[in-house]
C-alpha cells in the first residue's frame, strides 16, 4: 500500500470534527482527563480489581457507530446497507463510508473515493484516541493498555511500532489499495477463526496472552489487535464475528 492523493473532497474528517468523544460512546462529549503514556491502572497486587484513574478518558472505538449511524448527514450519504465480507468487492467502485466491527473487539471507519483509495479513522480503548490517530490536539498514547497487559500476563505493545503504524496509516492520510486491505482482512479473520477452532497448545497459549505479534491480529494497521483473543476464549463467543455496513456518498 502506498500513499496517494487525488481530487476527491474526503469530507468525513470535517464531518467528524469534535464528535469522536474521548470519554464514552455518546452524542454530547463530556470532558475527561487525557490519558498519557504514564497513566496506569490503580490497585494492589493482592487485589484483582484494577481500576482506571477516575475521570480518565477511555478512548472508545465504539464511538464510530454513533457517528456512522446517527451523525453523518443524510443529505450527503445514503442509508446504511449491510455488506457481507465476501461481497465487499462489489462496492469498491463506489465512494462512501464503511464501518467494520470485529467482535471481539474493534470497530473502525473507512472512507473511500471509489477508486481504491481510502482513509482509516479509529480509536482503541485505553490505548489511543481518535485525536491521536489523526494527529490532533497533541494527544499521546495511553499507558493503561500496557499496564493492564502486564497485570494479566498479556503481550505488551511496542509503542514505537504503534506510532509508526499511525504515521503510515493514520494522520488523515489517503492510502491506496482498499481492495488489498479487505483481502488482508478476510485472510486474517479466516486464519483467526481456524486457530480458534483448532486451538493447538501453541496457539492457545498465544491467544491467552493476546500475543498480537504472533497471531492474525493486523496490528500493523490497527496498532493493537483487531481481535481480543482472551475475551473470545472466555466462552461468550462461538465464533469471531464481523459486521460491515456501507453508506454511499451522494
Amino acid at each position: 500500500m502506498q500513499f496517494n492523493t487525488n481530487s476527491y473532497s474526503w469530507p468525513l474528517y470535517r464531518s467528524i470534527g469534535n464528535a469522536f468523544c474521548r470519554r464514552t460512546q455518546e452524542f454530547t462529549c463530556r470532558p475527561c482527563k487525557k490519558c498519557t503514556p504514564s497513566t496506569v491502572t490503580e490497585g494492589h497486587l493482592q487485589n484483582t480489581m484494577w481500576k482506571v484513574p477516575k475521570g480518565t478518558c477511555r478512548t472508545p472505538c465504539g464511538q464510530a457507530e454513533s457517528i456512522f449511524f446517527n451523525q453523518l448527514n443524510s443529505r450527503s450519504y445514503r442509508t446504511p446497507e449491510r455488506v457481507y465480507l465476501s461481497s465487499t468487492d462489489s462496492y469498491l467502485h463506489q465512494p462512501g463510508i464503511w464501518i467494520v466491527a470485529i467482535n471481539p473487539d474493534h470497530t473502525f471507519l473507512i472512507e473511500t473515493d471509489g477508486n481504491n483509495n481510502f482513509k482509516i479513522f479509529q480509536a482503541f480503548s485505553y490505548l489511543y484516541s481518535y485525536q491521536f490517530w489523526v494527529n490532533n490536539d497533541d494527544d499521546s498514547l495511553c499507558g493503561i493498555y500496557n499496564s493492564r497487559a502486564q497485570q494479566m500476563k498479556w503481550q505488551t505493545l511496542d509503542m514505537n511500532r504503534l506510532t509508526n503504524t499511525r504515521d503510515r496509516y493514520g494522520k488523515n492520510q489517503v492510502i491506496s489499495g482498499l481492495s488489498d486491505f479487505f483481502n488482508d482482512l478476510k485472510s486474517n479473520l479466516n486464519k483467526a477463526q481456524t486457530l480458534s477452532y483448532q486451538q493447538s497448545h501453541k496457539s492457545l497459549i498465544a491467544m491467552k496472552r493476546n500475543d498480537l505479534y504472533s497471531l492474525p491480529s493486523m496490528h500493523y494497521i490497527f496498532g493493537g489487535s483487531m481481535i481480543n483473543f482472551p475475551k473470545y476464549l472466555s466462552g461468550k463467543y462461538s465464533f469471531i464475528k464481523n459486521r460491515i455496513y456501507f453508506r454511499r456518498a451522494l
